[in-house]
């Protein structure tokens, strides 16, 4: 909705693509697809100047492969095997596929979003209490910059855990968002929580340093 802001984000998009390839489809432009569709906004895509943006965007992403495409012999069937890669295609080199059961990721993600992923049960109770932020624009747009890489990627047969890192901003926000809001509802009783389990780990973490220092003191 800012005019001026889509050669900024017609470089930044570029700029992905050279980046990371066709995971920018899944990371970037699923999640603006889906947001437009809930909100019925799906003619926006129409719009010229969104149509110009795009057009440089994949302009200066594929650049690159165009340039491999014309100087290096046999790129063609080195990116070919890449692209059909993480939908289950035979790679070049047997070291580079992954394949993964879909919820493989559930497993993988506690561990590489630590520790934003403490609050992930205040995520999931805040996006089923707002019906993932119906009413609020900015944070359905951050939750779905979560939910939807990690939908798009859990369909995908290949997997590999620095996939993840997609999906952390819009997680982060989310967790954010969520524990202000569970700090906001639960007050009185987060208070007394956090002071029962804070106070013995408070106490412990100080012994644990006096006898630190007093071990290598000895």
């Amino acid at each position: 909705r800012r005019r001026a802001l889509l050669p900024v984000f017609a470089l930044a998009a570029g700029l992905a693509i050279l980046t990371k390839a066709t995971a920018v489809v899944l990371a970037v432009a699923l999640p603006i697809v889906v947001y437009l569709w809930l909100r019925r906004e799906l003619r926006m895509l129409r719009d010229p100047g969104v149509i110009a943006t795009c057009a440089a965007a994949l302009a200066l992403g594929l650049s690159w492969y165009v340039a491999i495409l014309i100087f290096v012999p046999g790129a063609f069937e080195t990116l070919s095997h890449a692209l059909v890669l993480p939908m289950g295609g035979k790679g070049s080199r047997g070291d580079s596929t992954h394949f993964r059961a879909p919820w493989w990721y559930l497993t993988v993600l506690p561990a590489r979003a630590a520790p934003a992923s403490l609050a992930l049960p205040f995520v999931i109770w805040r996006l089923w209490r707002t019906r993932v932020y119906r009413d609020e624009p900015r944070m359905r747009f951050a939750a779905l910059c979560f939910l939807v890489p990690f939908a798009a990627f859990s369909l995908l047969p290949q997997k590999q855990k620095h996939y993840v890192l997609a999906m952390l901003p819009g997680l982060a926000l989310c967790s954010a968002e969520a524990l202000c809001a569970a700090a906001r509802e639960l007050r009185p009783r987060l208070a007394l929580f956090l002071r029962a389990l804070g106070t013995p780990l408070a106490l412990a973490g100080l012994a644990g340093a006096v006898l630190c220092a007093l071990f290598y003191r000895w």
